[in-house]
């Protein structure tokens, strides 16, 4: 992981710098205009586009389900979900796109697009 010099402040530990920088960018994130689009816009990482789909389970590394092969569910498991895995191109960091949602059997995790901002309305 990058070390950020910049966010090193005389006096005060690394650790809390950086949970302020979160917590503000998160909150400004949350600023929306008349339409709920959020006002300002930002990534913290940027994705590697294009080749090949990587899946895998939302379990801890180690864990967890990988593959290549485009499919819902671990092969013989309907009860594990598969998700796409994107990469941040400048430090690899994998990321799932889902929403959180309560469902009627409690917390779930529901698929959704790496460009999707907003969760879809239901009809």
């Amino acid at each position: 992981m990058r070390r950020f010099s910049w966010l090193r402040t005389p006096g005060r530990p690394e650790e809390v710098c950086r949970g302020y920088l979160e917590q503000f960018l998160l909150r400004a994130y949350r600023v929306t205009d008349d339409n709920g689009r959020p006002l300002f816009a930002f990534k913290l990482h940027q994705f590697i586009s294009g080749g090949g789909k990587v899946y895998a389970t939302l379990e801890a590394p180690g864990k967890r389900e990988i593959t290549l092969d485009g499919q819902q569910f671990v092969a013989g498991d309907r009860s594990r979900h598969l998700y796409n895995l994107h990469f941040c191109r400048d430090c690899g960091q994998e990321y799932v796109p889902v929403w959180d949602v309560d469902g009627a059997e409690g917390r779930a995790f529901e698929r959704r697009n790496i460009d999707e901002r907003q969760p879809r309305m239901m009809a």
